[in-house]
This record gives structure tokens, C-alpha cells and sequence, in this order.
């Protein structure tokens, strides 16, 4: 019991990635109806120590829509998640490795339109 309690604890970890804006361009949680292109983003961020390492982990999601070609998004919808070889790499790194995926979905307006 005392391993699975030890390895529930190596496993859990303190992973944190912030997600923000820098104003670089209109970013929305909200849909509008003039947004229409529809991205997604996917990204994996790496951490080491139980997760400890390093302290922040930031995402520019303005950044993110922008090199995918936006102008303008809204309606984004941003989720974190452990892939299978996330896991095994934690797994048999014991913690001292921790990746962790994310993905970014919005809707917006590119240059073109």
C-alpha cells in the first residue's frame, strides 16, 4: 500500500501551465459570428522534479492564434490533458519527467477575409 501511495504522489506532481494573453491581438472566450476559421492548437510543455521544475509554465494563447494566422480569436476553449506516452515517460522517469499536453481551440478572422 505504501508504494502505490508513494507512486500516486511521484505521479501527481505539481504541474501548472498558466494560459494568458499579451494584447498582441483581440482574443475572446465568447464566440462571434464574423469569426469562422476554425484552428487548433496542440503544444506539450515539459517539467522535472515531481513537477516542481520549472516554477511557471506560461502559454500565450494570442501568440498561439497569431502564428496560426489569425487576426482576431474567439470562442477559445483550452484543455490540458496526459497522453499515454506522457504517462510512461512519468512513469518510468518516476517523476523526474513530467510532460503534459494542452490544446487550444478557437475560431477567428485571418488577414485574408
Amino acid at each position: 500500500m505504501l508504494r502505490f501511495l508513494l507512486l500516486i504522489t511521484f505521479l501527481s506532481g505539481c504541474t501548472t501551465i498558466h494560459y494568458r494573453t499579451k494584447g498582441n491581438i483581440a482574443a475572446a472566450i465568447a464566440p462571434k459570428n464574423e469569426h469562422k476559421h476554425r484552428v487548433e492548437i496542440k503544444g506539450k510543455k515539459e517539467f522535472y522534479l515531481w513537477g516542481l521544475l520549472p516554477a511557471n509554465q506560461v502559454v500565450y494563447v494570442d501568440d498561439e492564434m497569431a502564428n496560426a494566422g489569425l487576426i482576431s480569436a474567439a470562442n477559445i476553449r483550452i484543455s490540458e490533458f496526459q497522453t499515454r506516452s506522457d504517462f510512461i515517460y512519468g512513469l518510468i522517469s518516476f517523476g523526474m519527467y513530467v510532460p503534459k499536453s494542452y490544446k487550444i481551440v478557437g475560431f477567428g478572422v485571418k488577414s485574408s477575409d
